[in-house]
Formats: structure tokens, C-alpha cells, sequence
């Protein structure tokens, strides 16, 4: 690894650890209340979804 791929894969990480957290956090609203919430939860864990798959593949690009 170089170091200018250091930074790259440190956000890339960052950005999949805060991507599991609104992952998780939309499941459960959606899980626990669908009625009500299920618009708020599908849009928390679609926002998760989409920072994840863009930190794995940042990460990806830089191998």
C-alpha cells in the first residue's frame, strides 16, 4: 500500500462504518413499527445502503 492510498482507504472505511449504523437503525424502525414508519425507515436504510456500497467501492479503486 502507498501512501497516497492510505487516506483513499481510510475514508472508504470511515465511510462503510457509518454506513452500517443508519443501515441498522432503518431495519429496526422498519421492523418495529411498519405502519406508521416505514417510509422513514426504508429512506434511513436506503441512505445507509448508498454510503456503504460507496465506502466498499472507494475501497475497492484503491487495491
Amino acid at each position: 500500500m502507498t501512501h497516497e492510498a492510505l487516506p483513499l482507504t481510510f475514508l472508504g472505511s470511515g465511510l462503510m462504518a457509518l454506513g452500517l449504523l443508519p443501515l441498522t437503525i432503518g431495519f429496526f424502525i422498519g421492523l418495529l413499527d411498519p405502519k406508521e414508519k416505514l417510509n422513514i425507515g426504508a429512506m434511513v436504510f436506503g441512505a445507509g445502503l448508498v454510503v456503504l456500497v460507496i465506502g466498499s467501492w472507494l475501497m475497492q479503486t484503491v487495491q
